[in-house]
């Protein structure tokens, strides 16, 4: 995951994937669309599975997303 965020911690862009991204087709997988990851824009972290619409039958990716976002966010802030 790579992503944006301002002073506040508003997430202002998102990218899920790289090289390393390896899901199950069709259920992790949807995770690549844009729709998904746009969906965290405009949040702020830390972000919870209940701000988003989870991947149906891909809950562990979701949450791998979600703490992937937590993640980056901590470590820009340090906290």
């Amino acid at each position: 995951v790579k992503a944006t965020f301002d002073d506040n911690g508003q997430i202002l862009t998102m990218e899920i994937g790289g090289s390393r991204f390896a899901e199950s087709d069709g259920f992790g997988s949807r995770a690549l669309e844009p729709a998904f990851a746009q969906q965290f824009v405009g949040k702020c972290a830390p972000v919870s599975i209940g701000d988003i619409d989870a991947l149906s039958g891909a809950t562990v990716t979701t949450e791998a997303v979600v703490n992937a976002i937590n993640k980056a966010y901590s470590k820009v802030t340090g906290q």
